[in-house]
This record gives structure tokens, C-alpha cells and sequence, in this order.
């Protein structure tokens, strides 16, 4: 069950008891968590463990088969989501990124929406924090794979997003370009006062980008705050994976 909280609550997202089972394998057993208003939250697990299982109930694509997630107001227009390897997916796409970044408005104003005197200043506002207003003309074959990842956030954020969700956004970056990444993450965050969730299979980066770290291996191994995280304490739970046998479309999420 996926309920709707007042964006004036501290929570943005809230799971309770939470479990998903698939083809009656256990994916995700009896979470429970808070993520607060302006939290950057760090996921980590292995492959299989069921962190994008986890987002996809989050954005309301799936539903537990038991307990419930809460998402603050209304999902489409209070969440900007950021896929794992869409840069690479869709890299080839023949358009410029203008027309990517106005996208992002479509889950507000529908496919047959007429694009409106806010559409436009919400696109605009978009360009000009993630600072590719010289990039606009250009097509996305044409970029980076660090500039690619920065249009996707841009079209995430033209939607006026109060939550990010980020899922390996740095797949297919070069380190150089990583490092550029994430303090450009940070920086969103701290200036737009985003509630920030970035899902990764790199622990030491999340540590140290993220103001908590979230460990799941099908369950909640840990949640804490990243300057108190003890990588070796969590990382025998995080590789085993003997509890549970985990169900080949789980495998091929990339979770």
C-alpha cells in the first residue's frame, strides 16, 4: 500500500514492514525507514539485493505485497527521477537537449498538454542550475557522458521536484567526470534544499557524498549517518546472499 504525506511533515518517504515478494521468491523483507526533508541518502547493496526494487515502489510503479510506503504530496509532480543507464540507453536519441530538458514537464502537463508560461520558466530555472544553458542547441550523441548525466538531471528537475532520485547515474562516466558529478550533486542539494537519493554499488562514494547510508541485502542490513558508517562492520552482509534465493527478474534489474 502507498500512501500520500503533507509535504509540511519532516518525512518525505516512510516504509513500514515493508516486503515484495516476486514469483514467490522474498525480494524485499520487513523494511522499515524514514527519509527526512532535505535528507541525501545514500543506498548500497549488491547486485540482486533489491535497491531498484525498492525505488520502483517508491515512485508508485510497484506496490508491496505487504506494509506500505509513504511518499510526500503528489508523486508526479514532487519527484524527479534520474534512471539507471539512460544515458547510455537512449544516447543515440536524436534530439537537442532543450527538447530533452522540456520533457521533463510532460508528467505535469500530459502528452496533448499545451506548453505554458510555466512550463517554460521551469525549463529555464532547470538550465540555469545545472548550468548547461551552453550545451541547449546541441544533440545528445554529441555530449559527455558527465554532460548527458547533468541534461537528465536538468529534465528531472524541470519538473519541480522537492525529492531527486538518483539510480547509478554515474554508469558509464569516467572518474574525472564522477568527481565533477557528485559535487555537482551537492551543490544541488544544499542550494535547492532537495531531499536527495542516490543508489549505488560503490560504498566509499556514497560515504562520502551522503548524509546517511542506507545498506539493504533484501533487508535492512543498516541505516546511519554516513561520519559514523563502519564499511567493514556491514560488508560480510551486504555479499552474503545464502538467506535467500534471488529471482532472475531481480538479476536483470541491475538492483
Amino acid at each position: 500500500m502507498r500512501h500520500l504525506v503533507d509535504s509540511e511533515n519532516n518525512t518525505h518517504i516512510s516504509a513500514k514492514n515493508l516486503s515484495f515478494y516476486y514469483n514467490g521468491h522474498s525480494v524485499l523483507h520487513d523494511i522499515n525507514f524514514r527519509v527526512k526533508r532535505g535528507e541525501y541518502l545514500g543506498i548500497v547493496g549488491p547486485n540482486g539485493s533489491g535497491k531498484t526494487t525498492l525505488i520502483k515502489i517508491i515512485l508508485g510503479l510497484l506496490s508491496p505485497k505487504s506494509g506500505s510506503i509513504e511518499v510526500m504530496d503528489d508523486l508526479k509532480s514532487r519527484i524527479g527521477y534520474v534512471p539507471q543507464y539512460i544515458s547510455e540507453t537512449i544516447s543515440q536519441f536524436p534530439a537537442t537537449v532543450i527538447e530533452i530538458v522540456q520533457t521533463g514537464r510532460t508528467a505535469i502537463r500530459g502528452i496533448l498538454g499545451r506548453f505554458s508560461v510555466d512550463d517554460a520558466r521551469a525549463v529555464e530555472n532547470a538550465v540555469q542550475v545545472s548550468g548547461i544553458k551552453h550545451l541547449l542547441k546541441r544533440r545528445l550523441d554529441e555530449l559527455s557522458g558527465g554532460e548527458r548525466q547533468k541534461v537528465f538531471i536538468a529534465r528531472a528537475l524541470a519538473t519541480e521536484p522537492l525529492i531527486l532520485i538518483l539510480d547509478e547515474p554515474d554508469a558509464g562516466v569516467d572518474f574525472i567526470s564522477q568527481e565533477a558529478f557528485y559535487d555537482f550533486v551537492s551543490r544541488l542539494h544544499k542550494k535547492l534544499g532537495l531531499t536527495v537519493v542516490l543508489v549505488s554499488h560503490d560504498i566509499d562514494t556514497v560515504v562520502r557524498e551522503a548524509d546517511s547510508v542506507m545498506c539493504i541485502n533484501h533487508t535492512l542490513v543498516c541505516y546511519e549517518r554516513a561520519d559514523s558508517f563502519v564499511k567493514e562492520k556491514y560488508l560480510e552482509k551486504l555479499r552474503s546472499k545464502k538467506e535467500r534465493r534471488v529471482p532472475r527478474a531481480e538479476k536483470n534489474s541491475h538492483a
